[in-house]
This record gives structure tokens, sequence and C-alpha cells, in this order.
């Protein structure tokens, strides 16, 4: 899938640990991943992300949803690109929760990933994948 047009992506999702971040869903590039739907366990928040370019370290374009995380309960959760206007929407429970307007693009061409995701072609060769998710996927 290209990142850099619109794109939908969702899952119902039931976190049995909170206490670290996790992916539900996402698709590989080359140093980082194309887009996050996900946990944020700083921010206590479910995420739908988008990294500022395809190389580590460089930041993210982060909607957070502004609703509260209960572990083993079933969220619906769907990230929204609009390649046009430029803007991540994250949906909880089909209800808008947070948005973010990204200011650069590139494409991801990558592998879709489910429960977890890949960053960089090391990690990739040797199979490793990081935040992974602890509980249940239902996509």
């Amino acid at each position: 899938m290209d990142t850099t047009v619109g794109f939908t992506v969702s899952a119902w999702v039931r976190p049995t640990d909170l206490s670290r971040d996790m992916t539900m869903v996402s698709q590989d590039g080359t140093g980082e991943p194309g887009f996050v739907l996900g946990y944020d366990a700083a921010a206590k928040k479910w995420k739908f992300t988008i990294p500022v370019g395809d190389v580590e370290t460089l930041g993210e374009w982060k909607a957070l949803a502004d609703a509260t995380v209960t572990a083993d309960q079933w969220v619906l959760l769907t990230g929204l690109y609009d390649g046009t206007a430029g803007k991540l929407q994250l949906y909880v429970n089909s209800e808008l929760k947070g948005e973010m307007v990204r200011r650069s693009t590139w494409k991801s061409y990558g592998a879709l990933q489910i429960g977890r995701h890949m960053t960089g072609e090391l990690t990739e060769r040797l199979g490793l994948a990081e935040n992974q998710h602890t509980g249940l996927i239902f996509g």
C-alpha cells in the first residue's frame, strides 16, 4: 500500500497488558514502519502514527485518542489517512477521538504486520519485531 495516498486500517483489539507500547497493525518500511496503529504506554492512549521519514529518530506525526484505555476490553480501532488533506484521524469504537496533520510524506511498500512492527532491514532479516501486542486482535 502506498502510504502517501489515502488509506484506512482497522482492527478489533483487546490488550491484556497496558504497561508497554503495543502495535496492533503496521506496515514495514526500510528504517521505520509506514504507519502504526496501536497503544502508547507513556501517554496511556490509543495511537495512529506515521513517521516523518523512513529514517529512525526523525519523529512522527501522531494522532492520540482522547479516550480511556482499559485492559481486557474489546475496542474497535480505526486509523484513517486522508492523503489529499494530509490528515491522520483515529477512531475508537467508530467515534473520532484524535487527529493530526501530516506535514511530510514518504512511501512505504513493505509487508503488513499484525500484532507487531518491524524497524529496519536488520530486524526484518533476523525476524525481530518491536512492540508486540499482548492480547487479542480480530481484523
